[in-house]
C-alpha cells in the first residue's frame, strides 16, 4: 500500500467503493451502510485535495538553505577573527577565542549560536589596545549584526521541517484510515461471495494474489 502513488492509490480505493455500491443489499445485512460509502468518498477528496510532501519539502529547503548561507557567513567571521588575532597578536592572544570555536564548522545551530556569543564576550576582555582594533572591532560588529539573523534564519528553518513533518502525518494518517475502512468493506465482500460467484470475489481483491481461493 505504501507503494502507490497518491493518484493510484486514490483510483484502487475508489474502485472498492464502486464495487461495495453496487452490492448494498448485501452489504447492509453485514453492518455496511452507505453512508460509510460517502463518506469515505468524502475522505478521498480530502486526501486528494492536501498538498504534497514535495511542496512542503521545497519550503523547508528553501529556509534551510537561506539559514545555512547566514551560518557560513558567521563561520566565515569567527575564521577571520581566529585569523587576525593570531597574525597580529599571536597565538597565546587568541587562545580565549580558540577555544569557543574549535570544531565549530560541525558544531549543531544552537552550539554555533552560543559559541559566537561566547567569542564576543571573549574579545571584550582581552587587553585595550586588541579589543580596539579597528579591524576587529568590525569583525566583532559584523558577527553581532549577523548572530540575530542566523537565529531567526533557524527559527524559521526549524519551523518548516516541524509543518512538514506534521503534514506528513496527517497526510499518512488519512491514509491509513481509509485504507483500513476499505480494507473491512473488501474483507466482508470476499466472504459474501468466497463461495457464490468467484468473479465477484476477485472484485474485492486490493492486491494481486490476495484471498486467493
Amino acid at each position: 500500500m505504501n507503494s502507490l502513488s497518491q493518484a493510484n492509490f486514490i483510483k484502487l480505493m475508489s474502485d472498492k467503493i464502486s464495487v461495495a455500491r453496487n452490492d448494498m443489499k448485501e452489504l447492509q445485512v453485514y453492518g455496511v451502510l452507505l453512508e460509510d460509502l460517502n463518506n469515505l468518498d468524502n475522505k478521498l477528496i480530502t486526501y486528494n485535495n492536501l498538498e504534497s510532501d514535495s511542496v512542503y519539502l521545497t519550503i523547508y529547503k528553501e529556509s534551510n538553505h537561506a539559514k545555512k548561507a547566514v551560518r557560513e557567513a558567521l563561520l566565515k567571521g569567527l575564521r577571520a577573527l581566529k585569523l587576525q588575532l593570531q597574525v597580529k597578536y599571536g597565538k597565546e592572544m587568541a587562545k580565549p577565542v580558540v577555544f569557543y570555536i574549535k570544531g565549530i564548522t560541525t558544531a549543531g545551530d544552537k552550539e554555533l549560536i552560543n559559541s559566537v556569543g561566547k567569542v564576543v564576550d571573549e574579545i571584550i576582555k582581552l587587553p585595550e589596545d586588541v579589543a580596539d582594533n579597528q579591524i576587529i572591532q568590525k569583525l566583532v560588529e559584523d558577527l553581532r549584526q549577523t548572530l540575530p539573523q542566523f537565529e531567526q534564519k533557524t527559527l524559521n528553518a526549524d519551523k518548516d521541517r516541524a509543518i512538514r513533518k506534521q503534514k506528513t502525518e496527517d497526510r499518512n494518517n488519512l491514509k491509513n484510515t481509509i485504507y483500513e475502512e476499505v480494507t473491512t468493506i473488501c474483507e466482508i465482500g470476499k466472504a459474501i461471495w468466497k463461495n457464490q460467484d468467484i468473479d465477484q470475489f476477485h472484485r474485492y481483491v486490493l492486491f494481486p494474489g490476495q484471498g486467493q481461493k
